[in-house]
Order: C-alpha cells, then structure tokens, then sequence
C-alpha cells in the first residue's frame, strides 16, 4: 500500500523535490547537506538565520496519541499549532 501511494503521489506531482526522509534516493542526510550548504551560503553573505529543527516521528510512535495531544492542550497550546500536530500524527 504504501509504494502504491508513494507512486500516486510522485506521478501527480504532489511530493516536492524538496521532501527527504521516506522517499527512496533521497535519505534525511542529503537534506541535511542541502541545508548546511544553503546555511552556509547565508552566513557567507553576513545574513543571519534562525533554525528549528525536530524529527518526530519515533517520539509520537511511542506514545498513545490521545495522550500525546492531551498534554500540550492542557499546556494552552493555540488551537492552529495542536491542528499542526494532529494532522502530523493522521497522515505520517
């Protein structure tokens, strides 16, 4: 199922040449080197960047998800970022 959906996506044009990770040939160490070289390139040119970086995906596999978006919702986490969060956990 998941190369029949992986194969639909690609031929539609709905994955970006920039997505890394779980796409074969492109491994979440090339987007680091494309990051890198692209950071690399601002700061050369005196400009300053702020970066977040996070990989989440065995931190919310560990986890019942109705107890993971529990937490941050009692924290008030605005409703647009726990959304953010819900989808990342549907569709991952």
């Amino acid at each position: 199922m998941r190369k029949g959906l992986l194969d639909h996506m690609t031929d539609n044009g709905f994955i970006s040449d920039r997505l890394h990770g779980f796409v074969q040939g492109r491994p979440c160490t090339t987007q680091l080197m494309e990051l890198f070289g692209k950071w690399t390139e601002i700061l050369d040119g005196e400009s300053d960047i702020d970066v977040i970086y996070l990989d989440l995906a065995e931190t919310f596999d560990s986890v019942s998800h109705c107890r993971l978006l529990s937490k941050p919702q009692s924290y008030g986490m605005n409703d647009t970022l726990l959304d953010w969060i819900k989808d990342f956990l549907l569709y991952q």
